[in-house]
């Protein structure tokens, strides 16, 4: 297996080579840490199972692990603070994110699964951020699951 890393510390579309189910991210590759997942970082890697990501990746863009469809969960990291859009399009087998105190924005599509048990820390803008857009939007969120911690 093997992750490739730009110098400013992002993951971005190809980075990835292997064909593991269980992808564990390293905090350090190459002497560089690693802060974010670009958009498309990981898109249609079918096979992955799990993601392990570490505490130092700050921000996940657009349609990251778009595709993934065997995903299970996503347990994000303390220190995480953006998601941006569609970060989990199409990862069918989905069903549960765990969201850290330290988030700070999440965008309104960051996830467009229908039935997904969210894990969030009481208090913490996750909590507030899963609760208002299951009420602004319950017509698409109704089976969504809000878990406080």
């Amino acid at each position: 297996m093997q992750i490739i890393v730009s110098s400013d510390g992002w993951l971005h579309r190809g980075c990835y080579d292997g064909d593991s189910d269980i992808l564990e991210i390293p905090e350090i590759i190459d002497g560089i840490t690693v802060i974010g997942i670009a958009p498309e970082a990981f898109m249609w890697r079918q096979n992955l199972k799990e993601i392990h990501i570490p505490s130092t990746v700050k921000e996940i863009g657009n349609y990251a692990f778009r595709m993934c469809t065997a995903l299970r969960e996503l347990n994000f990291p303390e220190g995480l603070e953006k998601l941006h859009d569609f970060i989990a399009d199409g990862c069918d087998s989905l069903n549960s994110v765990r969201l850290p105190a330290s988030l700070a924005f999440m965008e309104f599509h960051a996830f467009s699964n229908k039935e997904l048990t969210f894990y969030c820390p009481c208090g913490s803008y996750a909590e507030e951020r899963i609760r208002e857009l299951k009420d602004m939007y319950d017509f698409m969120f109704d089976k969504w699951r809000l878990i406080i911690e």
